[in-house]
């Protein structure tokens, strides 16, 4: 499988079922009746986007990770990037992301330009309500009243009405005079939840950097810890038990630990493959959830 970056790449990696808390058993009863030839149905598959939001700190490049609540009904307790679904209004035409830069963005990826709509504003909506950072540049008409997009960073009432479905992204950036950078915005990533999860995503994961003058302010309830930290650290707390990583957070982790910058990490270009890792019994027979290239469809 190719990757167009620095990083080991996704090449059939085991992962212990048990890397997902509290579904192990649903996922050895799930692979029983696969064998038993009794699968059930595979849950719908919705889109979704999440950000590897970055900066250079006194050790090495961060990233905002935060650890979903433990009252969350998909993966509780685990150690995340911002994100979350697309919403219908996500692909709505708007003069904050012209169809010029959704075409070229679509084409470099492969995808089609709705598709590469709404992963482009679900990935700048989710960051800005979850965590308040804005991934958007002024136009020509709005740089007077805003500058740089440092400068603008909305209000409670914004991202409370962004949250509730109220305003859409594009209402939101089309009256602050402020317009999308797809460049901004690298993919890194794309995996799909295996069959085997009731609740199933076709995931991209994006990173972008952390704008100038902008902050991370007032996160999200859906979140009960969160911080920048460096790739390595959480790896380490995962490793001795102390964190939670879902399969494509870890292998993220991994190729950012290894990049000697921000800079250098969103410099990277190429084709990504999309995963879907699947239920298949290892050498002492126990359940372990393998990655494949994603079939279709899924």
């Amino acid at each position: 499988m190719e990757r167009g970056y620095p990083g080991p790449g996704v090449i059939e990696r085991d992962f212990p079922v048990d890397v997902l808390p509290d579904r192990g058993g649903q996922a050895r009863a799930w692979l029983d009746s696969a064998e038993r030839g009794e699968v059930p149905p595979a849950g719908p598959v919705r889109l979704a986007a999440t950000v590897m939001l970055l900066r250079d700190g006194p050790g090495g490049v961060e990233v905002f990770m935060m650890r979903r609540a433990a009252t969350m009904v998909f993966a509780a307790q685990m150690m995340v990037f911002p994100g979350g679904a697309v919403d219908p209004a996500d692909t709505d035409a708007c003069a904050a992301l012209p169809d010029e830069a959704v075409a070229a963005w679509a084409a470099r990826h492969g995808v089609d330009a709705t598709l590469a709509r709404a992963v482009l504003v679900a990935a700048v909506r989710e960051v800005y309500e979850e965590v308040g950072v804005l991934l958007a540049h002024p136009t020509t008409a709005g740089a007077d009243a805003g500058g740089r997009s440092g400068a603008w960073s909305g209000d409670a009432e914004t991202r409370t009405a962004l949250a509730s479905g109220a305003r859409s992204l594009p209402e939101v950036l089309d009256g602050a005079g402020l317009q999308l950078a797809p460049d901004d915005l690298v993919v890194r990533a794309h995996w799909v939840t295996p069959l085997f999860e009731r609740r199933r995503f076709d995931t991209w994961i994006l990173a972008a950097a952390l704008p100038p003058g902008q902050q991370v302010a007032d996160v999200s309830g859906e979140a009960d810890q969160s911080a920048w930290v460096r790739p390595q650290d959480v790896l380490d707390a995962m490793a001795s038990g102390t964190a939670y990583l879902l399969p494509p957070t870890m292998v993220c982790l991994e190729e950012l630990a290894s990049a000697g910058s921000a800079a250098a990490y969103l410099s990277g270009t190429g084709s990504v493959p999309c995963i879907m890792p699947v239920l298949v019994r290892g050498a002492a027979s126990e359940v372990i959830l393998r990655t494949a290239t994603c079939p279709e469809p899924v």
